[in-house]
């Protein structure tokens, strides 16, 4: 499962073969319903080993482009280039079941946010959203694939609380660089398979015991400062991914 996890995202990342686009899509920064129709067939058709959809000079979009892209049966599709989308193209891209980037998105509303919960995504890339309320936060963690929020750097216990409730593969913050007692307590209650939280360098010893309780697994795998008491409490921990130098 974690090698398919791994090659899926060197996909995601490798060669594009969509790049014979027909019209001026690129500088307009948009398709027609049947540009995004005919730009789907093709790749489908491929017999090249395409994986991906890189489609990040795409700036606007509607429902039915979004509907039409979801039709494609790859591995990725791209669509970074994007700073905003409502209800509706979240609505269209749901059905898409790979792996789905909108790392442009800096922000989302609860309806928004409601349609991206429902996404059969494998994987959902949201790392340009920079603060998310409880509202946004109770409707993401509806998700069941793999979530990334990288671009969070802080949240308070009311978003902890209703992440905590997430019950995908895993939720992943990658900026979050410092929790406190309250917010790790919500956070121990998290209901999901992994819960990653790559940007702590360091935690003490309240938020680690805290931690400690969660059930499922925990990746703290960039903790560069700890001590030998709180490290005692995390290796405690069943699931628990610990940088490699801690884990003997």
């Amino acid at each position: 499962m974690k090698f398919s996890f791994i090659l899926l995202l060197v996909l995601c990342h490798g060669i594009c073969l969509a790049e014979d686009l027909p019209g001026n899509q690129k500088k307009a920064g948009k398709l027609t319903v049947q540009e995004a129709a005919e730009l789907v067939e093709k790749a489908n058709a491929s017999d090249s080993g395409q994986y991906k959809l890189d489609l990040k000079w795409l700036t606007l979009i509607d429902r039915d482009v979004a509907r039409e892209l979801s039709h494609y049966k790859g591995k990725c599709v791209i669509l970074d280039g994007l700073a905003s989308i409502n209800k509706d193209v979240a609505h269209g891209l749901a059905k898409f079941k790979g792996v789905l980037r909108l790392d442009g998105l800096t922000s989302i509303d609860k309806d928004v946010a409601q349609e991206l919960g429902k996404s059969k995504a494998a994987h959902l890339g949201l790392v340009g959203l920079t603060s998310i309320d409880k509202d946004v936060a109770q409707d993401l963690a509806q998700f069941k694939g793999r979530l990334f929020l990288s671009g969070l750097t802080s949240i308070d216990k009311s978003v902890a609380q209703e992440l905590a409730k997430f019950e995908g593969v895993n939720l992943s913050f990658g900026g979050l660089n410092s929790i406190d007692k309250d917010v790790a307590q919500h956070l121990a209650q998290f209901k999901g398979r992994g819960l990653t939280l790559g940007g702590l360098t360091s935690i003490d010893k309240d938020v680690a015991q805290e931690l400690a309780e969660m059930k499922g697994g925990l990746s703290l795998y960039n903790l560069t400062s700890i001590d030998k008491d709180v490290l005692k409490i995390l290796k405690a921990k069943p699931g628990i991914m610990l940088p490699l130098r801690q884990r003997d």
